[in-house]
């Protein structure tokens, strides 16, 4: 009984060890990022507004690798085991060989990996990619010349 109430404890104190280093982990990248984040958005908008569509690439990368590193919003919140989402990266990093670019995108429970793919590399990408992850895991969307418009 004693033996198992120790390993509640401990496990209970990492836990409380992980949520500590996340919220600090966060407040690093608020504080030190905090205008990074805004800037970078401008910086994405005004590539695509120029054309430079490589400069866009570049400042995804940038921005997924931040992302990953200060936010920790790679796994979902207290899973260390839980690793997929950064192996899925680390996998798309590799296919496209900054070709294109990868990063998280609605981390904080996990997220997907939002891979911007050459057309040309498009269908070996998603075939290398269910290779690895499973059949029907790389899913193909296209972004409409309109971006969000309203419908009806």
């Amino acid at each position: 009984m004693i033996r198992h109430l120790r390993w509640k404890v401990v496990a209970t104190n990492m836990l409380l060890i992980s949520l500590v280093l996340l919220a600090v982990f966060a407040a690093v990248y608020f504080i030190s990022r905090g205008n990074y984040h805004k800037n970078v958005q401008q910086q994405l908008y005004q590539a695509l507004e120029q054309g430079d569509f490589d400069r866009f690439l570049a400042l995804v990368r940038e921005s997924g690798r931040s992302s990953a590193m200060y936010l920790q919003n790679i796994i979902p919140t207290g899973s260390t085991a839980a690793q997929e989402l950064m192996v899925t990266i680390a996998l798309c990093e590799a296919l496209l060989a900054d070709r294109g670019a990868v990063r998280v995108h609605g981390g904080g429970f996990g997220g997907t990996a939002q891979a911007f793919v050459p057309l040309e590399q498009l269908d070996s990408f998603k075939e290398k990619t269910e290779a690895v992850l499973g059949q029907g895991r790389c899913h193909t969307v296209m972004i409409r010349p309109a971006g969000g418009v309203r419908l009806g």
